[in-house]
């Protein structure tokens, strides 16, 4: 039997944690650290920019970047768009 009550929506777990642990590094890279608070303002933002491109719900979008705090942020950006994010990395 699944426990369906534990699964949730990325967006619904990062806006919960921006709001218990704002202050608290989400994630890292060699140049740069996000928040959580940083990173749910950003993402938001990302989202709603694609959506006015017209980026549509269930679009795919190419996200061309390394491994960094940039592609994080593109992936969450595309999910609030309610779009389907593609990684590939240019290193590969």
């Amino acid at each position: 039997m699944f426990r369906t009550e534990l699964i949730r929506p990325l967006s619904d777990l990062l806006r919960y944690h921006a709001a218990n642990e704002p202050e608290k590094v989400a994630f890292t890279d060699s140049r740069r650290a996000v928040t959580y608070a940083e990173l749910e303002k950003r993402t938001w933002r990302l989202g709603g920019h694609l959506a006015d491109l017209r980026l549509q719900p269930g679009d795919r979008a190419l996200i061309f970047l390394g491994n960094s705090v940039d592609i994080v942020e593109s992936y969450l950006g595309v999910t609030r768009a309610n779009a389907v994010a593609v990684p590939f990395n240019p290193h590969s």
